[in-house]
């Protein structure tokens, strides 16, 4: 079960860039808005709400619900972030709050179809 969303928070803001061919690109976190562009999509100043953060010492985790419905060029609906290493960070779009909450289930993450794709990209802080 997720959280109430909650005001923007700037803890998490800054500059993520993408690692490798495919994950080129960088996203720009601000208060309250997300700006993603990477190989496969675009999404330009998304208007943000958080629906989870943990803001652990070692495992620093961000879930965002995009305000705005997804568009042919920005697909998601979820844009998950969470801390791998001290700089590495796993960024992850999903195009539904379902896709979200049912990312374990191999079933899920398995399947084929285009409602259940995810982008992830492995991203490192830069500010």
């Amino acid at each position: 079960m997720l959280a109430a969303p909650a005001a923007a928070d700037t803890r998490f803001a800054g500059r993520f860039e993408g690692t490798g061919r495919a994950c080129s690109g960088a996203l720009i976190l601000a208060r309250g808005t997300l700006d993603w562009r990477s190989t496969y999509s675009t999404c330009r100043a998304r208007r943000y709400e958080i629906q989870e953060r943990r803001l652990d010492d070692d495992a620093k985790r961000l879930v965002l619900r995009l305000v705005d419905a997804p568009t042919r060029t920005c697909p998601y609906a979820v844009i998950e972030l969470e801390q791998a290493t001290t700089y590495g960070w796993n960024v992850s779009g999903f195009r539904s709050m379902q896709a979200y909450e049912n990312r374990t289930q191999p079933a899920w993450s398995r399947s084929a179809l285009p409602e259940r794709y995810v982008l992830s990209s492995l991203m490192t802080k830069v500010d």
